[in-house]
């Protein structure tokens, strides 16, 4: 399992050996801001960011990654938690699979799970076939927009 993306931010800053001001000052924010995305006081930051955070803290591609990967599943956590009326979990899904162009297979499978539990649990509707058929024409987008 993933731990929150300030975890894994604060995490990586102490095995530098980085106090939040060192990061701070590499970054052009304020300290306080680098506290508050560690304690989760703050939403993620989107890519850009994350991508001056990495090169602030030397990170090797696959730890860049996982810090990105932190930083998308706890947004996307965050937005399921905020919604104020109830959504179909297919809908969001849909969202998440045509929004994120990183999701990797392995985090693709681990959603559509998650989702035929709770479908499952709520009305016994077999979402994986559908959510499948959104990978794969998502897939194929990528696949034609590389060959033109």
């Amino acid at each position: 399992m993933l731990q929150t993306f300030g975890r894994q931010l604060e995490a990586l800053r102490a095995e530098r050996g980085l106090k939040s001001k060192q990061l701070a000052t590499r970054v052009g924010v304020t300290p306080s801001y680098i506290t508050q995305l560690e304690k989760g006081r703050r939403d993620p930051p989107k890519q850009a960011f994350i991508a001056r955070l990495a090169a602030a803290l030397d990170l090797n591609e696959q730890q860049a990654r996982l810090l990105s990967r932190g930083a998308i599943h706890e947004r996307f956590l965050r937005a399921i938690a905020e919604l104020e009326q109830p959504t179909e979990p297919i809908i969001l899904a849909e969202l998440l699979v045509r929004a994120e162009t990183n999701l990797e297979k392995a985090d693709f499978i681990v959603l559509v799970g998650r989702i035929q539990e709770f479908m499952d649990a709520r009305s016994g509707m077999d979402v994986s076939s559908h959510l499948a058929s959104l990978q794969m024409a998502r897939l194929a987008e990528q696949g034609a927009s590389t060959m033109t």
